[in-house]
Formats: structure tokens, C-alpha cells, sequence
């Protein structure tokens, strides 16, 4: 805790929290940080993010809950912790014991961009990290991170309705949107009638 508070209070960017196996150390945690300097954590990732959380005063299981609203979406949500701290979840490595995490996370604002053929991230300023990932999934919780970093940033609430609809589709229709949709369609169908009627 002691080195993740240093570099936390150094106010240094966080580009990755990567989950690793370190020979003699076992589960582990590679932070990555700007400018490719790395500092290695005994913890797993999972306590990693739960302290960072903790050190923004931040309830991790809230936020969980409150992204799951959100986006509509029950598993792998990002999660943003600070103006230039959100992080998405992407599929790092094959656990060795059932209850070690196969997930990292990347801070969605140190993204360069996705790669288009293979499961790549390539980042601002450091080196590419690959995923386990298909390049679809990728995609999509790539703009899952889009979405929320528009929810999340108040300067930027006015824009976010016209940029939602530019991007992929990829709720699922609820309740309320069939219901919506069956209303709509139930008072053109008394539009028409009432139309023809008068023709009559």
C-alpha cells in the first residue's frame, strides 16, 4: 500500500493496472505508469483497485452498482474513479488458480487507439498491451469507457446525447423501450383509421 500511496500522491498517471505472476512472488500487480515506468504491487489486482478507490474515498462497491445502471450492463463496467482515472476491464491472462482475476485495467484516457486487425490496445505513452479478448469485445468496452467518461464529466453532459448516437449500439432493449415503441405504434394506427374515416 505503501508504494501504490506514493505514487497516488506524486499525482503521476496511471496508464494500466496489469494483473502478473512474478516468480517467487506469485499474483501480483504491474502498475504502469506514464512514460513507461513500471512499479510491481504484492497484491492482485482486485485489492489494487479497492485501494485506489479507498484513497479517493470512494465505495468501490457503489460505484460498481451505480455504473451497472448506468450503461445497462451487469459485468465488466468501468469504473471512473477521477477526472483522468477511469478504468476499463480487458481479459490479460489465463489464471493459474480458479480465484485469481484474468482481468486488467486500463485508464481509458491514456488510449491511443485500438488496433484494427488484432486484440491491441496501443497507448499514449507507453507500450501496446495485448488482450485475451476478441477485437469486437475490445471494441465495445472500449465505448462502454466513452459513454461513462461522458457521464462522468459535467462540461461535457450537454454533448452527451448527439455522441451517444454516434456510437455502436449496443444496449439491449428493455421493458420500458418495447413499451415506448408499442404506444407509438398504437396512436399512428388511430391516426391512420381516423385519416381514412374522414375520407369516407
Amino acid at each position: 500500500m505503501k508504494e501504490l500511496k506514493k505514487v497516488l500522491e506524486s499525482e503521476t498517471s496511471i496508464v494500466a493496472l496489469l494483473a502478473v505472476y512474478e516468480e517467487n512472488r506469485g499474483n501480483c500487480t504491474k502498475l504502469v505508469l506514464e512514460n513507461n515506468k513500471t512499479v510491481l504491487l504484492n497484491q492482485s489486482v482486485k485489492s489494487v483497485i479497492k485501494n485506489i478507490a479507498k484513497y479517493y474515498s470512494i465505495d468501490i462497491i457503489q460505484l460498481r452498482k451505480k455504473q451497472q445502471s448506468l450503461l445497462n450492463c451487469k459485468y465488466n463496467v468501468p469504473l471512473p474513479i477521477k477526472n483522468n482515472m477511469l478504468f476499463i476491464p480487458i481479459k490479460t491472462r489465463t489464471p493459474k488458480v480458479k480465484k485469481d482475476p484474468c482481468c486488467s485495467y486500463i485508464n481509458f484516457y491514456q488510449i491511443h487507439k485500438l488496433d484494427k486487425k488484432n486484440p491491441i490496445i496501443h497507448m499514449k505513452n507507453s507500450e501496446p498491451i495485448q488482450s485475451l479478448n476478441s477485437t469486437s469485445t475490445l471494441k465495445t468496452r472500449y465505448n462502454k469507457g466513452k459513454i461513462c467518461s461522458k457521464l462522468n464529466n459535467t462540461d461535457n453532459e450537454n454533448k452527451l446525447s448527439e455522441e451517444k448516437e454516434s456510437l455502436p449500439y449496443f444496449y439491449p432493449a428493455t421493458k420500458a423501450d418495447i413499451n415506448t415503441v408499442v404506444k407509438e405504434v398504437e396512436n399512428l394506427k388511430e391516426l391512420v383509421i381516423s385519416l381514412l374515416n374522414k375520407k369516407q
